[in-house]
């Protein structure tokens, strides 16, 4: 995997992928093939404190503030809730999200977002 957060833009055929760990990133970026177009970006995966305010936007706002719109959207990591909400901002009409382990209690709000078309085990 290349990062928590990977979106594909076919129109463009260009992949963005967003990780909180830019040691992984580099690593994980470094391993694609020279000739994929790839955008990587190290953003943080904190969110708002208690009287704290937020002037940057961290891994799971940041795929909004690209201003383009997404054909598949792969979400894995700590803040697959707000990933998936921030992914119906910018994703294409028929786009297909892809939820790693989104079978957790604390992830069932996703479902009230999205038409789940498979799973897969294992």
């Amino acid at each position: 995997m290349i990062g928590r957060l990977v979106l594909v833009d076919r129109a463009k055929a260009r992949i963005v992928t967003i990780d909180d760990n830019e040691a992984y990133l580099s690593a994980a970026c470094a391993a694609v093939a020279a000739d994929v177009n790839l955008e990587a970006y190290a953003c943080s995966r904190m969110g708002l404190g208690r009287g704290q305010s937020d002037p940057e936007f961290h891994y799971s706002s940041f795929p909004t503030t690209l201003g383009r719109e997404f054909d598949l959207i792969y979400i894995d990591g700590r803040r697959r809730v707000e990933c998936g909400v921030h992914s119906l901002l910018c994703c294409a009409p028929n786009a297909r999200i892809v939820l790693h382990d989104f079978r957790r209690a604390r992830y069932s709000a996703l479902l009230s977002l999205f038409d789940v078309v498979g799973e897969t085990s294992g």
